[in-house]
């Protein structure tokens, strides 16, 4: 009796380490992936908290032009684009903005 008892007591704590074991596994994994998507989501917010702080305005557009490209970029009127259009193997230039839209 007493030898069936100490088997049966040590197939269950068996038995409860193998779950406790297999569930705390799942955890760590479940713990990784949550930390890796923190960690590139951290990466993402920095990399448009910079990209927002540095071209928010045109002031600041204007401001990095005239540091850092000096003349290879140039303001332009938004009215003055145009867009290019083929039909029929000729080529036409329309209005970008129509106006009143």
């Amino acid at each position: 009796m007493k030898n069936i008892f100490l088997t049966l007591s040590i197939f269950i704590l068996i038995l409860f380490t193998a779950i406790i074991k297999n569930t705390s596994k799942n955890l760590e994994t479940e713990i990784y992936n949550i930390e890796e998507n923190i960690s590139i989501l951290g990466e993402k917010y920095e990399y448009i908290f910079l990209e927002n702080n540095y071209l928010s305005s045109p002031q600041k557009l204007k401001k990095l032009n005239s540091n850092l490209f000096k003349d290879i970029y140039i303001s332009i009127n938004i009215s003055d684009l145009k867009t290019i259009e083929e039909i029929n193997g000729q080529i036409f230039l329309k209005e970008f903005i129509i106006n009143g839209k």
